[in-house]
């Protein structure tokens, strides 16, 4: 009965502590065209899990790399997008596009911003646009090149959700080195018995 009741206790005592990763590909999206002209780009989507990713873009009116400067969305910087808001990925690559118009000329900055349902991660990638206001109706898509990032928590999004997330993963993360130090302990002591 005794071994029962240890059993139990460790079962409930033990946390399950799973990781995702997440890789997209390019790290830049890079776009030309006109005013008004549809400018998409393809995303390749890397996952180790399956299950949605909430897509969301924000701009900003100078290039930077600090997410905070990115506060205006689409509808705000009179950008139409054209692409799910909610992304199912499977276990493997996943190639989506993302279309953009345009609706005043000149150049924008943006971010790409995929994270999970539970906002505990998310990644994303940086858009540079160069807008062109005449009549020139020729493509100008750049090649996005192959360079690829991989990431594992979260990276661009300034969410006031991320360190309330990030705590309770650090919580997780020391009740699991815990529970585990206890199950150490227990089987010691069993063996001296």
């Amino acid at each position: 009965m005794k071994k029962i009741i240890l059993f139990l206790i460790l079962v409930c005592l033990i946390q399950i502590i799973s990781a995702a990763q997440l890789k997209l590909s390019p790290t830049y999206l890079n776009l030309n065209g006109n005013v008004n002209e549809k400018i998409c780009g393809n995303v390749e989507i890397y996952s180790s899990f399956e299950g949605f990713l909430i897509s969301d873009t924000k701009w900003s009116e100078i290039k930077s790399k600090d997410i905070k400067k990115y506060k205006r969305s689409s509808l705000d910087s009179n950008i139409e997008t054209y692409f799910s808001d909610k992304i199912k990925v499977v276990n493997s690559k996943n190639n989506e596009i993302f279309c953009f118009v345009f609706k005043k000329g000149g150049d924008y900055y943006g971010a790409l911003i995929l994270s999970s349902e539970d906002k505990l991660f998310g990644i994303g990638i940086w858009i540079d646009a160069k807008i062109y206001g005449g009549n020139n109706t020729e493509e100008k898509i750049k090649d996005m090149g192959e360079e690829k990032i991989s990431l594992t928590g979260k990276v661009i999004d300034d969410s006031n959700e991320n360190s309330n997330n990030s705590l309770k993963i650090k919580l997780m993360g020391v009740l699991s080195a815990i529970n585990l130090s206890y199950l150490l302990f227990l089987l010691f002591v069993k063996r001296k018995a």
